[in-house]
């Protein structure tokens, strides 16, 4: 038995050794083939050579399978980067390193630096570093040797080096080769689509100038893009090719105009104190397509030159958006306080007779006439949005307030404010419908649609004014996509519509209203005087915007407005149809003056112009940059001459004696803008401070300091204390 189990081991060994001779042959074999197909990938023309590491998969690629000696050929390194990892551009910001080729073969080889494509920004805690995600093609150009020969292998091989990143940061690395065939002319290669994709991505030399300028601790870059569609940018960032040239962690704030986009950047330790040099790198643009955000490069220079004023405003002014929902609360709350500004004075008044005649004595009517009053209300402002936005939509640069710039539309509301005066002072009824309810309708239907018309009047009137909280919401309004602001100036039109419809619709409220009685008539024609008194200041604000001919033109055209009330007046009485079409007949008459003041050669409005007891000079962008390089203390003031409030700050505070011996003092440098008529230098000054009307009041610190922006109801504290004198 012993012998018999000692044969059978020796069978078994001799089986297992045959085994083992085997599998060593196979293995053997599958070596040899794969290293066939090794050097097949590594060394067919136009192939690629591929690397793996532990984060990044890399291949070697050409453009061409067969290339011409003494010529140049593209080839790109593409990295495949595994999810949550990245790569480094040539800056790599606040840490990290770019990824390096080292070409070792052919000897003598021209090889070109990288073309580096635009890069992302990676936020890593208080630092901002600049690479690379999920997959890039880093393209480089080389030059065929001259003496290469016709059907030789030009064999090309390189040493990738790169750092990957996480939460950790790996240095990896991989020598890659390929090969293309000399010949007589170039044949393109399968990797050649993918290239020329690659290459279309890369940024672009810029079309626009650039210029750089320095304020204490900021930069800011101008960029003239002319032709481009401001409507469509969403956001623009600078990334520096120097590593030292911008702090990148810093926000980079941005401002736009009609021609320009102006960025605040943050110096880098490089540039920190030291003068201004020429700044490299490439501008990102974020544009609004039809197909969805688009991103679109340039490479640029800025050079070293003057920034106009409203760059260096946006330097100075240019923060952080306000989050939409406290923009509309912002316009809720300003639309309430503008119930309480000089210009809408008038109107409260009418208001008010209404409500005291309908809450009390028909609560059903007084429902109608609130909810009748919102609808006003809100048509109004939908209508102001949509003029807005067809405007905007054209290209023009408008504001707040924009259609008192017209003397054609100041002089038809003159008229309809002296036509209602003379209805209050009984000189006629107006029927339903009508421009406001008065209790003169006969029905409530008719009421309730005069009350809709007061609402319209209302807004109209109140358009010249801004109000505390209103002038931000409005400034973000302007420039928000036509949603944001639809919902802004509805915003605006409920906080507006607020207290009458409170009154009308919450019955404790309505109780605390005195009864109706015969007060209300005397009450009445009382309120006419505010009438006449919004006439003769619209008529005065005609003054400012048109010649003496035109002048005369609107004082004719309220004559003849007061003698169409007063046949209106008649007709009524006696019933005669002469009398209706002669009142008829004189509203046309008064209309084609309206018309001809737009035909009469147009003035300069000379609220500005004139220097008053402050010494005010008229606002240019030149004068305010030159002024600010001098270190001089700036008191600016954006008015016009339709603006009640504006006019009042002026009186009451701008002309007292302490602001006036203060400027005095302090030497300050009063600038007045007067924005009675279009003015595209102060559209873009209040855009810059994200405001869309006046007044706006700012000062600009000697010291070169932030920009101090004043209150629209302006005190003399206030301003004392802006100019640093005690209040």
């Amino acid at each position: 038995m012993a012998s018999a189990l000692h044969a059978n081991l020796q069978r078994l060994v001799r089986a297992v050794d045959h085994a083992g001779a085997c599998l060593a042959i196979a293995l053997l074999a599958a070596a040899a083939l794969i290293g066939s197909v090794d050097r097949a990938i590594g060394q067919s023309p136009g192939a690629a050579s591929i690397a793996v590491t532990e984060h990044v998969r890399v291949e070697l690629l050409a453009e061409r399978n067969v290339v011409v000696a003494g010529e140049r050929v593209t080839i790109a390194l593409r990295q495949t980067i595994q999810p949550g990892w990245h790569t480094y551009w040539r800056n790599p910001g606040d840490s990290g390193l770019p990824t390096q080729l080292t070409w070792v073969a052919p000897v003598g080889l021209q090889a070109g630096a990288i073309e580096w494509p635009t890069p992302s920004r990676f936020p890593v805690g208080p630092l901002v570093n600049y690479g690379y995600a999920n997959s890039v093609v880093l393209l480089a150009t080389v030059t065929v040797p001259a003496d290469s020969k016709s059907g030789a292998s030009l064999d090309l091989t390189v040493d990738a080096a790169w750092l990957v990143c996480a939460e950790i940061c790996i240095p990896e690395e991989s020598r890659l080769s390929l090969s293309m065939q000399i010949g007589p002319r170039n044949a393109p290669s399968a990797a050649a689509s993918a290239i020329e994709k690659a290459r279309l991505a890369l940024p672009q030399p810029s079309p626009w100038p650039a210029r750089l300028a320095l304020d204490r601790t900021r930069m800011a870059m101008q960029i003239d893009v002319a032709g481009l569609d401001m409507a469509t940018l969403r956001d623009a960032y600078f990334f520096a090719d120097d590593p030292g040239a911008v702090d990148h962690a810093a926000p980079q704030r941005v401002a736009v105009n009609s021609s320009a986009i102006v960025l605040d950047l943050a110096p880098g330790e490089a540039r920190r104190g030291k003068a201004v040099t020429p700044l490299s790198g490439i501008l990102a643009l974020s544009l609004r397509t039809e197909a969805g955000d688009v991103t679109r490069a340039f490479a640029l220079t800025a050079a070293p030159g003057s920034i106009s004023a409203t760059a260096v405003t946006a330097l100075s002014a240019a923060g952080d958006a306000l989050p939409i929902w406290q923009v509309v609360a912002f316009a809720l709350l300003g639309g309430l306080i503008l119930n309480f500004m000089p210009c809408v004075f008038p109107v409260l008044s009418m208001k008010a007779v209404a409500i005291i005649a309908r809450a009390r004595s028909d609560r059903r009517a007084a429902i109608q006439d609130g909810l009748a009053y919102l609808a006003g209300v809100l048509v109004c402002f939908a209508a102001i949005a949509a003029t807005l936005l067809a405007l905007r939509a054209s290209g023009a640069e408008l504001g707040w307030g924009f259609q008192f710039q017209s003397p054609i539309f100041v002089t038809l509301l003159a008229y309809v404010m002296l036509a209602v005066g003379l209805s209050l002072s009984g000189l006629f009824l107006i029927d339903a419908p009508a421009l406001t309810n008065l209790g003169q309708a006969r029905t409530r239907d008719a009421g309730s649609l005069g009350t809709f018309m007061t609402g319209l009047l209302a807004v109209v009137v109140a358009t010249p004014c801004t109000a505390p909280f209103m002038g931000a919401a409005l400034g973000v309004a302007l420039g928000a996509e036509p949603l944001v602001m639809v919902a802004i100036l509805f915003a605006l039109g409920i906080g507006f519509a607020a207290p009458f419809v409170a009154v009308t619709l919450i019955p404790g409220i309505a109780r605390l209203l005195p009864r109706p009685g015969a007060w209300m008539e005397r009450l009445k024609q009382a309120l006419a005087f505010p009438m006449y008194a919004t006439a003769a200041w619209l008529v005065w604000v005609t003054s400012q915007q048109t010649s003496t001919d035109g002048f005369a033109l609107v004082l004719g055209g309220c004559v003849i407005v007061g003698l169409a009330g007063w046949l209106y007046g008649q007709q009524q009485r006696a019933g005669s149809k002469f009398l209706a079409i002669a009142s008829g007949a004189s509203l046309v008459l008064a209309l084609a003056l309206a018309i001809g003041v737009t035909e009469a050669p147009v003035t300069r409005a000379s609220t500005a112009q004139s220097p008053n007891m402050l010494g005010a000079e008229t606002f240019t962008s030149e004068r305010l940059q030159t002024l600010r390089g001098d270190g001089r203390t700036i008191f600016i003031n954006m008015t016009a001459a339709w603006c009640i409030t504006c006019l009042l700050n002026e009186r009451a505070t701008l002309a007292s004696d302490a602001v006036r011996q203060a400027f005095e003092r302090q030497h300050v440098v009063y600038l007045k803008g007067d924005w009675t008529q279009r003015d595209a230098a102060i559209t873009q000054f209040l855009r810059s401070f994200q405001r869309s009307g006046v007044p706006l009041y700012v000062v600009y610190p000697g010291d070169g300091g932030t920009p101090i922006v004043l209150p629209q109801i302006l005190t003399e504290r206030a301003v004392l204390a802006a100019i640093d004198v005690p209040g």
